[in-house]
């Protein structure tokens, strides 16, 4: 149920902190691997609202494969910093 007051709507918003990190390294001409991690920090800021749910912590990994069809060499493409 939604507060009466517009004021009061902001005030329990929960803060969150959000980190990231990736990389892509060339392989072959046409081919590069790719990592990504992610970190998150949920701040609750209103604990009666959500009782035993703390501060929540998340971490979120990927890996990939790209495969460039045309144009410029994988190589050429991972160090002039276009995507």
């Amino acid at each position: 149920m939604a507060p009466a007051d517009r004021k009061e709507q902001f005030t329990d918003v929960s803060r969150q902190v959000n980190a990231g990190l990736g990389i892509e390294i060339p392989i072959g001409s046409k081919l590069a691997v790719q990592g990504e991690a992610r970190y998150h920090r949920v701040l609750v800021g209103h604990v009666a609202r959500f009782g035993a749910f703390g501060d929540q912590d998340l971490l979120g990994v990927q890996v990939g494969v790209t495969f460039y069809f045309g144009g410029r060499s994988a190589k050429k493409r991972a160090g002039d910093g276009t995507p």
